[in-house]
């Protein structure tokens, strides 16, 4: 290859790299995580990028996402995120829910949860909890708590809480707080 068909060559590969380099900065700054000081609806305002199906459908539109980053003796260190098109929360029966909210509707029931979440795991320890009276009102709440999916057991009398719940529960249960201490919100 002659010197004139060298540099011919070197111009296309650096004018190819300078437009992969403005394509990756592009995607870069559309994707960049917010700033430790993020503005209040940084998330909300990503979640208005949202369009088309499954976002959209008739007079309904929209996006819900909840998502934790934590590490706790009980859980070990946990990232989660879930998405749900409005259309498609609204379309679908929340039947499924209730015994899911039931089992969570009971303060014995979340002190437990609390606790397998700050490492207790065996029913001696749960048994601590003062506002909990019997052995068998313990195994009664922890069963509730399987049957909804929320409490595994590892082996006899040693429970953890389903790592695939964690931030779910704690979502719900912030979620519950907040409804009678409303935060910050914007009506557009």
């Amino acid at each position: 290859m002659s010197i004139r068909g060298i540099a011919a060559r070197s111009a296309r590969i650096t004018a190819r790299l300078a437009m992969l380099e403005r394509r990756v900065a592009s995607l870069e700054q559309r994707n960049a995580v917010p700033s430790s000081e993020p503005t209040t609806f940084w998330v909300a305002e990503r979640l208005k990028e949202r369009h088309g199906t499954p976002f959209e459908k008739g007079e309904v539109s929209g996006s819900l996402v909840y998502a934790g980053v934590l590490k706790t003796p009980g859980s070990g260190s946990l990232l989660w995120q879930v998405e749900e098109p409005v259309p498609e929360v609204l379309a679908t029966g929340w039947s499924p829910a209730a015994p899911v909210l039931a089992a969570l509707a009971h303060p014995v029931r979340l002190e437990i949860l609390r606790r397998l979440l700050q490492g207790a795991h065996n029913t001696q320890a749960l048994q601590e909890i003062p506002e909990l009276g019997t052995t068998g009102q313990l195994y009664h709440h922890l069963r509730q708590l399987q049957a909804a999916g929320f409490v595994v057991q590892n082996r006899r009398n040693d429970y953890a809480l389903a790592s695939e719940k964690v931030v779910s529960f704690l979502i719900i249960v912030i979620a519950a707080a907040g409804i009678s201490h409303p935060e910050t919100s914007a009506d557009n």
